[in-house]
């Protein structure tokens, strides 16, 4: 979990809560198991993204913040979809697409 996320959840539960408008935690099936993604969102737009649990054997890479940092500052667009384009990673398409569909929910 990103430490930016961390101090955000912590001041959910303190009651100190001012940086972010909502924070979510959600699960998307991957190829087989669930993924636990928390997403922090500020007007309108993605803060943070985190992989908090990843239960797959494959596709782990969506964990490091060369692909979550992706997301910040993303919007949703025409259609519900993101405004910005995020790169997938070979061997974790599925994966990818869990992660993405959690940042579309999460707007």
């Amino acid at each position: 979990m990103s430490e930016k996320l961390k101090e955000s959840l912590s001041a959910v539960i303190d009651g100190e809560a001012d940086e972010f408008e909502l924070r979510r935690v959600l699960d998307e099936i991957g190829k087989e198991m669930p993924i636990t993604i928390g997403v922090a969102v500020a007007a309108g737009a993605i803060g943070d993204v985190s992989v908090l649990e990843f239960r797959e054997s494959r596709g782990w890479e969506v964990r490091y913040p060369f692909f979550t940092d992706q997301f910040v500052a993303a919007r949703l667009g025409p259609n519900e979809h993101l405004d910005t384009h995020i790169d997938g990673i070979t061997g974790a398409t599925l994966s990818v697409n869990a992660v993405t569909r959690i940042a579309r929910v999460a707007l």
